[in-house]
């Protein structure tokens, strides 16, 4: 039996992604940056009950910090041990590495039992006002939240990390007298 949240992000998977049908069909698949994005703003809706912290991950512009839930990624892979979506290593045309996720067969008839509250949670999240299912693009150091149909358009906050105050002190171990030991 899956938890709502791992309910909630196999309905989100299942609306990005696709398995093919047939030999001539296409399988669809959600990159892990648009899903982080989903995910991200699900924690802030609470839609999702996970923590995040800040990440170093490589984007189209470089290297950047980005608020990732760990309990998050383990549901995705909790779900892939499952056999419920499949995982794939992308290489993208700067040499990095990303994965993408699509749901399988199976997961299909899961979301069968996924209760409509879950689903009309995961709704609000990823559909627009009219009804568009919304996209997110990296473009100038920023990541937006997008609808094609009716050019709706938000930035994301995946990629502003908190400050944490913290207090520190030096701290000096004692060092032996070595003067003592050398029979000075």
């Amino acid at each position: 039996m899956l938890t709502k949240a791992q309910n909630r992000l196999l309905y989100l998977i299942s609306l990005y992604s696709k398995p093919s049908k047939s030999e001539n069909e296409n399988v669809i698949w959600i990159r892990e940056m648009p899903l982080r994005v989903f995910m991200h703003e699900g924690i802030e809706r609470k839609i999702f009950d996970w923590d995040y912290a800040p990440a170093s991950v490589m984007l189209s512009d470089g290297r950047k910090f980005v608020n990732i839930s760990q309990e998050g990624e383990d549901d995705l892979n909790d779900l892939r041990e499952l056999g419920l979506i499949n995982a794939l290593k992308l290489s993208t045309s700067r040499y990095y590495f990303i994965t993408a996720y699509c749901i399988t067969e199976k997961g299909i008839e899961e979301l069968n039992k996924i209760p409509l509250e879950d689903r009309q949670a995961v709704d609000s999240l990823v559909r627009c006002q009219c009804g568009g299912l919304l996209k997110t693009q990296e473009k100038d150091g920023s990541i937006k939240i997008k609808c094609g149909n009716c050019n709706y358009e938000k930035e994301s906050n995946i990629l502003d990390v908190e400050d944490v105050s913290y207090v520190s002190k030096p701290y000096m171990p004692k060092q032996p007298n070595i003067s003592k030991h050398r029979g000075v």
